[in-house]
């Protein structure tokens, strides 16, 4: 299977601040393209907000083609 992000850089943000009072932890993250012409650019692929783990992980799965 092909995926397009395979060769790329990629950049994951995970922030567990907003939550970290809540008895049940929630996360929010952004998954990020480094530019292969400038590091100091980024194409935002997914942003998810109050997301569980198993969802946080899942999307993390599919970004990483694991």
């Amino acid at each position: 299977m092909c995926n397009r992000f395979n060769e790329k850089n990629k950049l994951i943000y995970i922030l567990t601040y907003n939550y970290a009072e809540n008895e049940e932890l929630m996360y929010d993250f952004d998954l990020e393209i480094i530019d292969k012409n400038d590091n100091e650019k980024f194409d935002i692929i997914r942003i998810g907000r109050n997301v569980s783990e198993v969802e946080l992980v899942n999307e993390i799965k599919l970004f990483l083609n694991v």
